[in-house]
Order: structure tokens, then C-alpha cells, then sequence
């Protein structure tokens, strides 16, 4: 990454488990997300809860209203999922519902690619880049009309 990560180019993350790659991951497709690039990630690993944890608790991380003291990590979050252990406290929940916000709002779609092929991925990838385009195009139109009837 010594280069950086150039739009078009294909970086793939690997590294035995633990190690981090998760997160990068999200870190990576957050950062091009917030500056406006459409940014999926394929996930082998993990089901699509676990990544939503994950990228809920890094986005809750920068939550400036947040103290140390109620930090939230993925395992918080997965216990809160299912009902285990003490539930989160209120700026917990306020950081999550902001976290919950920061996430809807970014092009950053987490797909499941466990037992899917290289050229399958391949062709998910254009079909949600096209997608994208499309939505991107018809919000595009829909503040120029609106923008013209407010003339």
C-alpha cells in the first residue's frame, strides 16, 4: 500500500486470521465511501452481521461524545444482537444510532462472497457498479427537477 490504492486497480488483503485484515478492510472502504467512491467489499469469512459489527463498532470509535469508558467493541455489539450480557448504556446507544446513520448513508455495500468464484465476484461487482451508476443518475435527475420547480 506503499503507493497507495488507485481507483480501477483490484488490491487484494490476505494475512492468517486475526491479523487485522477485517479491519483495514472497512477502514479502507470507509475512508473512499466518506470521500463519495462507491466501495464494496466481498467478504469470505465473516457473514454480513459480523462485518456490520465490526464497521459499526470502528464508526462508533469516532464518536467524539463517546468516553473511554463506554468504548464499543464488535463483541459488545454481538452480545447486544442476541441479548447477552448488560445492554449499552445511553451514549452507547447514541453512538451506535450515529454509527447506524454514518453507515446508511455511504456507498459501501457488504457482500457475502463465501463459495463464489473469482469471475463471479467479478461480474457482482459490475453489476453493482452499474447499480450505482444508475441510482447515482436518478438522484442526479431528481435534484435537477426539483431544482427547477423551486425557479
Amino acid at each position: 500500500l506503499a503507493g497507495g490504492i488507485r481507483r480501477s486497480k483490484k488490491d487484494v488483503i490476505w494475512g492468517r486470521p486475526g491479523q487485522g485484515k477485517t479491519v483495514l478492510g472497512l477502514a479502507i472502504q470507509h475512508g473512499a465511501a466518506s470521500a463519495g467512491f462507491f466501495s464494496p467489499m466481498f467478504q469470505y469469512e465473516m457473514d454480513d452481521d459480523e462485518v456490520a459489527e465490526r464497521c459499526l463498532s470502528m464508526l462508533a470509535a469516532t464518536d467524539t461524545d463517546l468516553s473511554p469508558f463506554d468504548r464499543i467493541t464488535y463483541e459488545d455489539i454481538a452480545r447486544w444482537r442476541t441479548g447477552v450480557g448488560d445492554p449499552p448504556n445511553s451514549n452507547q446507544k447514541t453512538a451506535l444510532a450515529r454509527a447506524r446513520e454514518r453507515m446508511r448513508d455511504l456507498p459501501m455495500p457488504i457482500v457475502d462472497a463465501s463459495g463464489m468464484t473469482v469471475p463471479a465476484i467479478r461480474s457482482r461487482a459490475r453489476q453493482l457498479y452499474r447499480d450505482a451508476e444508475r441510482a447515482e443518475e436518478q438522484r442526479r435527475v431528481e435534484r435537477e427537477r426539483r431544482r427547477a420547480e423551486g425557479s
